[in-house]
């Protein structure tokens, strides 16, 4: 029994650290609303919907500025699910 928990908790692992894949929501305006507050931190670019419109991109220059980007998301309630971080060095 345990030789089938440790792949399937492997498997999870890997889809929690991979925020939108496979995700069939589409995001609602109010989330993009405040995820483009984003825009107003140095370091932080492009904060726009994926093509598929069921997560937001956010583009950043750093890992420092993902960080800090993610800590003012969470204040303003945006679910780190929802979002897609590309760091652009």
């Amino acid at each position: 029994m345990l030789q089938l928990a440790l792949p399937l908790l492997a498997f999870s692992a890997s889809l929690a650290s991979k925020p939108c894949t496979d995700s069939p929501r589409q995001i609602p305006d109010s989330l993009l609303a405040k995820a483009t507050v984003a825009r107003g931190i140095a370091g932080a670019g492009r904060v726009a919907l994926d093509p598929s419109g069921s997560c937001i991109e956010i583009d950043v220059n750093s890992p420092g500025t993902k960080r800090l980007v993610k800590l003012l998301l969470r204040t303003l309630e945006v679910p780190s699910r929802a979002v897609r971080f590309q760091v652009i060095s």
